[in-house]
């Protein structure tokens, strides 16, 4: 079952490359950006905010919500639950990334270097290229290091916790965007729960490719006991 899962996500994944817009809106993050915000305002006061327990208070909720909805959907119909953890995994796996890199591509076949910046400034921000340091072999890395850790990532942990795991493996991704340039004990907890998720994207020794990466690599990726900067 979670091998057709799968089928089915990565080709409604890569059917979104003709409606890109749609599947950007359809994957935005922005109510776990306005919840993680409120928990903020709220809760930054209490001296267990600040730590691993903040952290596992932040994914908590949303994630006990899905094991409910899915635990309600499943004695409604299972079909209706298999469908709910369908929308999921393709929601944790987000857009294809396909038509922003041919756009790069023919920015740099083109010569023009406007169009290109432009989209240079697009990848740092989607890729988590440290910003001012997307030069052409740092954006091509990037986007093996995204295919690799976003989507294989999402992938080993849907396989491993259903769509539990694929959403703890987004929502954790999108805290680490968040943190990069932050120091403290809850961007520390956010890199721990990074590096011990992300399989196995944080063991460089691992990768088949590692000629191809950079010295820094695109997402910095941090190592268990190193910060975010």
């Amino acid at each position: 079952m979670s091998l057709i899962s799968l089928l089915l996500a990565l080709s409604i994944v890569r059917g979104s490359e003709y409606a890109p817009g749609g599947m950007v809106r359809f994957c935005s993050l922005a109510w776990f950006d306005r919840y993680h915000h409120a928990l903020e305002v709220r809760l930054s006061g209490r001296a267990w905010w600040d730590g691993k327990a903040g952290l596992v208070f932040t994914l908590a909720v949303p994630l006990l919500l899905l094991i409910l909805a899915g635990y309600l959907l499943a004695h409604l119909h299972v079909a209706v639950a298999y469908l709910l953890g369908l929308i999921v995994l393709v929601y944790s796996i987000g857009p294809d990334m396909n038509g922003l890199f041919r756009q790069y591509v023919q920015a740099m076949g083109s010569h023009d270097n406007t169009a290109e910046i432009d989209i240079r400034t697009d990848i740092e921000a989607r890729l988590l290229i440290a910003r001012g340091e997307a030069d052409q072999r740092t954006v091509l890395a990037a986007f093996i290091c995204y295919a690799h850790v976003r989507l294989f990532g999402v992938i080993f942990w849907f396989v491993v916790l259903d769509a539990v795991g694929a959403l703890l493996f987004c929502l954790t991704v999108r805290l680490l965007e968040k943190y990069r340039d932050i120091h403290g004990h809850y961007a520390a907890a956010v890199c721990e729960l990074y590096c011990i998720s992300s399989w196995p994207g944080h063991r460089h020794a691992s990768w088949p490719w590692p000629v191809l990466l950079p010295a820094a690599c695109p997402m910095r990726w941090p190592r268990l006991g190193e910060g975010l900067g």
